[in-house]
């Protein structure tokens, strides 16, 4: 007899096995154990589902590492570039003393000079 549920289409066979293959330790007082027959439907679904699970996972773990991949590979062109720029903002640095150093040494005779000429014009 077949019948059909939610597309599904399941056979009644006896599916019979030995007692003694089902539960090798127990007694044998009973021969057969009938086991229902969408039993072994049961199982391929659940089988069907656990690989397309695996698979849907492996998927899921492959992507993730590429994508581990290239924010590896990002965060090193981010390092490369801070470490440029903290070259390039030691330079900078560098320089705007070597000038300010350039600019007080031109600035102070001049100042000193026009004080000087104050002080004879004006006080003297």
């Amino acid at each position: 007899m077949k019948w059909q549920i939610y597309g599904i289409i399941y056979e009644d066979k006896p599916a019979t096995k030995k007692w003694s293959e089902v539960m090798p330790m127990a007694s044998t007082d009973v021969e057969e154990v009938r086991i229902p027959p969408y039993y072994e439907r049961f199982q391929e679904e659940r089988e069907k589902r656990f690989t397309a699970e695996i698979a849907r996972l492996e998927a899921a773990i492959k992507h993730n590492g590429q994508r581990i991949d290239e924010l590896r590979e990002g965060i090193i062109r981010l390092e490369d570039k801070v470490m440029r720029l903290e070259d390039k903002v030691e330079r900078l640095r560098a320089e705007m003393s070597s000038q300010f150093r350039w600019t007080i040494g031109l600035l102070l005779p001049i100042v000193i000079g026009v004080v000087a000429i104050i002080i004879r014009d004006f006080l003297l």
